[in-house]
């Protein structure tokens, strides 16, 4: 699953997804606005949510808005000001 997250002209995009290399672990994918990347391994799908849950309010606390999104070249989110639209790098 894919969250984007948008303040003002920047984004951020956040995915969910199972880990490559071992059907038994979990990848949480975090790409910032510069395009760096961060990927935190979890063993279990408690463990992600829970962090999910604690990365999601954490960024709407900072101001960011979000939703969930399909993968698509080219996605459209609705967001709290309106729609909007954000390509998949």
């Amino acid at each position: 699953m894919f969250y984007f997250f948008r303040r003002k002209d920047e984004y951020i995009r956040c995915e969910i997804r199972g880990a490559m290399d071992s059907p038994h672990h979990y990848e949480l994918v975090v790409v910032e606005p510069s395009g760096a990347e961060r990927i935190e391994r979890y063993s279990s799908s408690t463990d992600i949510h829970d962090r999910w849950l604690q990365l999601q309010r954490g960024f709407e606390y900072a101001g960011w808005s979000g939703s969930p999104s399909c993968v698509q070249p080219t996605v459209s989110c609705p967001a709290s000001d309106g729609p909007w639209v954000r390509p998949v790098p």
